[in-house]
């Protein structure tokens, strides 16, 4: 019966014309060479070989056989890297996100769009520190960070695509006594800052992290209050027991009555990658994301910042 180990020995000993020589490349014995190509000689019904003299040349019907098996060869090497790529494109996109409430409900609205184009492709979504979120971009272990663009590293390999540029805004609970003062600066008021503690980070890390967010938007606050996830951050600011420093995508997240007060501050959105394999899906994504915060905004009626000068007065962190 035909196999394809017969075919790639019967290949390289039309090469070599050398069953040592072929024994060496197919890591094989010499005697095991010459049963296959006996064997395959047997399954044709013709002789491939001359081995009449002491040089080893192809019959008519070896010189067919080269020709046919040859491309049969090229059609299942083709085959193969297809499938392996099929399959490794419909693996789990893998995201990462800082914050998912500081980019709204864009980025889960985008991602349904893309698997209803390729309903194969599943995602699964991590959040971590930004420092964290590149280290496993870098690594691997990402395929994709949504981030802020003053995150990006400038290691060499990772590509990044703006996504929008959005404005950072404080928030604190409607009914808090600190709004009696007429014009209030929040950014000057003293407050208490809420800061989320991300999973696994040590709390000196996470104080570290707050207080260059202090430095980085020069704000006045008495303390940190450090909570041990987002909803908690949310929970605690609307309970008036402190300052929440945001983008302007997390307003819709708030469910009690909040204060919103702009910053001079613009930053700018950003898809990291450097996964070749899921590009196609990548930029997909990031255009589809851009279409979502176009038509959200023109749907409240807001004037979209996309165009503003990115990361306005903001420094970057690498």
């Amino acid at each position: 019966m035909l196999n394809e180990l017969k075919m790639r020995i019967f290949l390289d000993l039309a090469e070599t014309l050398s069953f040592t020589e072929t024994a060496k490349n197919m890591f094989v014995s010499q005697q095991s060479v010459s049963k296959h190509i006996a064997d395959l000689e047997q399954d044709v019904g013709h002789k491939l070989f001359d081995r009449s003299s002491r040089e080893v040349t192809l019959t008519t019907a070896g010189l067919e056989c080269q020709r046919i098996f040859s491309r049969f060869i090229g059609d299942m090497t083709h085959i193969t890297s297809a499938s392996n790529d099929m399959v490794s494109q419909y693996k789990p996109i893998r995201a990462g996100f800082i914050t998912y409430n500081d980019y709204g409900e864009e980025i889960a609205v985008a991602m349904r769009q893309l698997q209803r184009e390729y309903p194969q492709l599943g995602f699964s979504i991590s959040r971590y520190n930004p420092e964290m979120l590149n280290k496993l971009l870098l690594a691997g272990s990402l395929d994709f960070v949504l981030s802020r663009k003053r995150y990006t590293p400038s290691f060499c390999g990772v590509r990044s695509i703006d996504i929008r540029s959005f404005r950072t805004v404080l928030i604190v609970a409607a009914n808090h006594p600190i709004l009696e003062t007429p014009d209030v600066d929040l950014a000057c008021a003293g407050l208490p800052l809420v800061f989320e503690r991300f999973d696994g980070e040590p709390q000196p890390e996470t104080v570290a992290r707050a207080q260059k967010e202090l430095t980085r938007y020069n704000l006045n606050c008495s303390d940190l209050l450090i909570v041990p996830n987002r909803d908690s951050v949310f929970l605690a600011m609307e309970m008036g027991f402190g300052l929440l420093l945001t983008s302007e995508m997390s307003i819709p997240f708030c469910c009690g009555r909040v204060h919103v007060q702009q910053t001079k501050y613009v930053e700018t959105s950003v898809l990291l990658w450097n996964n070749e394999e899921k590009r196609r899906f990548v930029e997909r994504y990031a255009e589809i994301l851009r279409d979502e915060y176009r038509k959200s905004f023109s749907a409240r009626g807001e004037t979209s910042l996309y165009d503003i000068a990115s990361d306005t007065g903001i420094p970057s962190d690498y």
